[in-house]
Formats: structure tokens, sequence, C-alpha cells
């Protein structure tokens, strides 16, 4: 019985030893590619390190395999290049979130009727909406919305930001009264007059 166990610890032994060769061998491969400016380069240090791993392909014992992984791994630490190339688009990449995109629902609305060179960062489209439609304006943006926008934007930006709901952000601002059912739109008017 004790020969079965040695033969299976002896086995796993060995399969824990290829599967430390293997990782290092990619590592060290990924390495080479962070050292190469070129490819013609790389693939000569690539022929070169494989080379140096083919030459103790057939060494059998168990102690003498574990310290030549250990004096890989400590050469492989000793010369890891302090910059490596990370393909842009990953996480740690050269492009990685360099223009992520605004967040749903958010625009910039750039003022080109009163000519100041700012741009305000407007509440977003259904808010905006809503006010035109509560103050009984045409299109998108009107300027009696700019002009609520521009007194009460960053007030209503900060209650979405806090999740109140679109319908309510107008009864809570002070611009209407919210009577259960829909907003009363006298103060708003009163506002633009």
């Amino acid at each position: 019985m004790s020969g079965v166990a040695s033969s299976a610890s002896f086995l796993a032994r060995r399969a824990a030893q290829k599967e430390r060769v293997r990782l290092l061998y990619r590592r060290a491969l990924r390495d080479t590619l962070n050292w190469a400016v070129h490819r013609h380069l790389f693939y000569e240090d690539a022929s070169r390190l494989r080379e140096r791993f083919d030459a103790n392909k057939h060494v059998e014992d168990l102690v003498t395999i574990d310290r030549l992984i250990e004096d890989g791994e400590a050469a492989h630490n000793k010369w890891r290049h302090p910059d490596p190339y990370i393909v842009p688009w990953a996480p740690g990449g050269t492009k990685f979130t360099r223009n992520p995109p605004p967040p749903e629902g958010i625009e910039i609305v750039y003022d080109y009727g009163r000519e100041l060179g700012t741009s305000l960062l407007a509440c977003p489209t259904t808010i905006v909406t809503q006010l035109n439609y509560e103050i009984g304006a045409e299109g998108v943006i009107s300027m009696e919305c700019k002009e609520v926008v521009a007194e009460y934007g960053e007030m209503i930006l900060e209650l979405l930001i806090v999740e109140t709901r679109p319908d309510k952000v107008c009864s809570q601002i002070g611009l209407c009264v919210f009577d259960g059912a829909q907003c009363v739109r006298s103060v708003i008017e009163l506002f633009v007059k």
C-alpha cells in the first residue's frame, strides 16, 4: 500500500512541478516580449529562452527540478520589466478608460445665446423636456428652460444624484406643487415672467 501512496505522491509532485515550469515559461516569454523593442529581436530572445528550458527537460531528480525552478523564478523576478506592456484596451493599458462615455442621460449644453464662452451642464433630457412641458415651451431646450436650469440646475442635479424621482424634482425645489397626481405649474410661470 505504501508503494501506491508513494507513487501517487510522486505523480502529484511531478504534476505540480510541470505546472510551475509551464507558468514560469509563459511569464518569462511574456517578459521577453516586454524587453524586446522589435519582433525580430523578440524571436531571437524567445529561441534562446526555449533552449534554456529545453536544456533541463530530461532532469528526473525531484529535488534538482525544484532547485532549478526556484533558480529560474529568482532570475525571472530579478530581471522583470519595470513597465510591462499591457494591451491598450485592458485594465491598466495605455488607452483603458481614456475617453469614457458620459453617464446615461447627461449632456453638455453650450450657452450660445449669451456668448459667455462657458458651458453649462444641463439636467438630464427627461427633466428638460418635463420643464419645457410645464412652462409650455417648445423644443428640447428653450430659453425659458435655460433660465430655470441656470438658476436651479445644480439643485436639480443633486436631487437626481440622490435618486429622487424625476416627476417630484420640481416640487422639491419649489418650482411647482405636487398635488399627488401631477405638478401644478403656477410657480414656474411666475419664475419665467
